[in-house]
């Protein structure tokens, strides 16, 4: 059990780590510039296997996009819809983008990256943080939870 226990907090402080990390990294996009771009293409696809039965009755739907800016003369491509995407990204930023004419954000010391959407990822970040500690609250409870459900199904025999 200390071993799981172990694992549980290893796993929540990492979590937290991350959530630490992109609110850092969030702070520098208040710096970033805008720039027009072009967005050439942008979907919803299903993150469902298709091995799977019923597949497309669930799983949730990944944002893909791409588009092409320039900065000094030099032209960019990019396919960041926002920050911390791969955790959570709502639907109705992609569906409702399309293609033609937007404003991306651009950090100005490294032009290569961009978002369309460039601020700070709140829902994502409670998430992450809620997770982290949910694995820790559950790794130093774990030997009470296990004494209370061992000590209820032995008196139930």
């Amino acid at each position: 059990m200390n071993k799981l226990r172990g694992i549980l907090i290893v796993i929540g402080i990492a979590i937290l780590g991350i959530a630490a990390r992109s609110y850092i990294e969030s702070m520098q996009y208040s710096s970033w510039q805008s720039t027009p771009a072009v967005l050439r293409s942008v979907s919803l696809q299903n993150a469902s296997s298709p091995t799977v039965a019923g597949a497309s009755d669930w799983g949730s739907n990944i944002g893909r996009a791409s588009y092409s800016y320039q900065v000094g003369g030099k032209e960019y491509t990019g396919t960041r819809i926002m920050p911390l995407q791969n955790v959570y990204l709502p639907r109705e930023r992609v569906v409702n983008l399309s293609k033609g004419n937007i404003t991306i954000s651009y950090d100005p010391s490294e032009p290569s990256q961009s978002f369309i959407f460039a601020v700070t990822p709140f829902s994502q970040l409670v998430m992450l943080v809620l997770a982290g500690m949910s694995a820790v609250a559950v790794a130093l409870g774990l030997p009470k939870l296990v004494a209370f459900f061992w000590g209820a199904a032995s008196e139930g025999t």
